[in-house]
């Protein structure tokens, strides 16, 4: 299992409510759905991809009753929004199926990091690299720069519980991780579980997840 995943799977069981309604809005693998129903809740899935692919970027989750769900995960759907209003319409849409008092988490690709983690991959990604820096794109997805987030989620009703850097320089990194042993990867989680949230580690990590509370 990859570090982003257990660290993914660490905030799930510490920040979702027991036997949870959640809604999860993805890209069309919802990879986490499987284990969240293992835990116990109810997870209905919404594949943003497909509206995408016909051209359509505005997310319609009027299907769904408002106020409906303890909690809202839009995993992957921000990285395929390339303007302010798509991105400012989907989180819209997420909150008003969430009951107040729910938790909302999105996923983003952290601009800064990734220019680190693409650099370190030589000149094979220096196209993509040149890319992000000049338009926000990192091949087809969209990268916030530092602060974004907070920004976006300052305009709406609702609280930051967490802000976790979920891979840090691990890509990099992947080469020796895989040839670590057991115990020298078990204390490389317990360091990185107790740092994650620190804004050093997520201004180095490439993918972020931004947990919140609807006021």
């Amino acid at each position: 299992m990859s570090i982003d995943v257990l660290v993914t799977t660490h905030y799930f069981n510490k920040l979702l409510p027991p036997s949870s309604r959640i809604l999860y809005i993805s890209e069309g693998e919802s990879e986490y759905a499987p284990y969240l129903m293992e835990q116990g809740h109810e997870v209905t899935v919404f594949n943003s991809l497909e509206k995408y692919a016909s051209g359509e970027y505005a997310i319609d989750l009027s299907a769904f009753k408002m106020e409906s769900f303890d909690a809202v995960l839009c995993l992957g759907a921000l990285h395929n929004l390339f303007y302010l209003v798509e991105r400012e319409g989907c989180v819209a849409e997420c909150l008003s199926v969430l009951k107040s008092g729910g938790i909302f988490v999105f996923s983003y690709i952290n601009r800064d990091a990734t220019h680190i983690t693409k650099s370190v991959k030589g000149t094979a990604a220096l196209d993509d690299l040149v890319d992000a820096m000049k338009t926000d794109r990192l091949g087809m997805f969209y990268a916030m720069e530092a602060g974004e987030a907070q920004t976006l989620m300052g305009k709406f009703p609702i609280t930051k519980i967490a802000n976790i850097g979920i891979d840090k320089l691990d890509q990099a990194l992947q080469r020796k991780l895989g040839i670590a042993t057991s115990k020298e990867l078990a204390d490389y989680m317990e360091n990185y579980l107790a740092t994650c949230e620190q804004q050093s580690v997520v201004e180095h990590s490439s993918h972020v997840l931004w947990f919140g509370k609807k006021n």
